[in-house]
C-alpha cells in the first residue's frame, strides 16, 4: 500500500517600506508619504480610503456593455494579430458584474 504524505510549507512574510526597498523614486515615495508639497496635484491618497473616495465619487456617462464589447473587440483583433485566443468575455462580465 502507498502511502502519501502531505507536505505543508509555512512561509514568513517580511514586510519593507517602500524606501527601504529602492526602487521608487522620492517623488513616488513622497506622493505615498503624503507629503503636503504633493497634495494639490492629486484628488486620492493610494490607499483604501482614498479607493473607496474614488469609486464613491465615480462618474461613468457612457454604456458599459458597449465598453465591454469594445475591450472584447480589441482583445480579440489584438489576439488574432498575435495568435493568441485565449479572452473570452463570459468570464470578464462576471468578474466585472455586467
Amino acid at each position: 500500500m502507498l502511502k502519501v504524505h502531505y507536505f505543508r510549507l509555512i512561509m514568513q512574510a517580511k514586510y519593507i517600506s517602500y524606501q527601504e526597498t529602492g526602487s521608487f523614486s522620492k517623488l513616488v515615495l513622497d506622493y505615498i508619504n503624503n507629503e503636503e508639497a504633493l497634495q494639490s496635484f492629486y484628488s486620492y491618497r493610494p490607499d483604501m480610503e482614498g479607493l473607496a473616495e474614488a469609486i464613491k465619487n465615480r462618474n461613468f456617462l457612457g454604456d458599459r456593455n458597449v465598453l465591454v464589447e469594445i475591450i472584447f473587440i480589441s482583445s480579440t483583433l489584438k489576439g488574432i494579430l498575435s495568435g493568441n485566443l485565449h479572452f473570452q468575455i463570459p468570464a470578464y462580465q462576471n468578474k466585472l458584474g455586467f
